[in-house]
Order: structure tokens, then C-alpha cells, then sequence
């Protein structure tokens, strides 16, 4: 049975669209800002310490 990982995910399921293989800062349930790396998000002067970061994958690339 494969479980629907994006409907679990705290990603929302629009970043999966737009966001594949970048990194998001997600704030109340949004994303608030993306990039290529993970160091120059956490840069970004829009990043609150309290904004949780994740990396969307790939299409295809979440399959149990």
C-alpha cells in the first residue's frame, strides 16, 4: 500500500510544484522563501528563527 507522503508532509503541497530539489522556509503553513542552498536561505533577512526549513525533492523521488 503507498502511502500519500505529500498529503502528511508539513511541506505544503504547492512547494512540490514549485519548489523540487530547493530549499523552503515554511511559516503558518506557507512557504516565506526558497533557494538553491540551505546557507543562503537561512541568510535571507525574511527567515525568523521560529520559520521551520526543509529541502522539497525531486518528483518521484518519495515512494515508500
Amino acid at each position: 500500500m503507498e502511502e500519500n507522503v505529500i498529503d502528511s508532509s508539513p511541506i505544503p503541497a504547492e512547494a512540490y510544484e514549485k519548489y523540487q530539489n530547493r530549499w523552503v522556509a515554511i511559516r503558518d503553513d506557507r512557504v516565506i522563501a526558497a533557494d538553491d542552498d540551505a546557507d543562503a536561505l537561512l541568510a535571507n533577512p525574511e527567515i525568523q528563527k521560529e520559520d521551520m526549513l526543509f529541502h522539497v525533492p525531486r518528483a518521484g523521488s518519495m515512494r515508500f
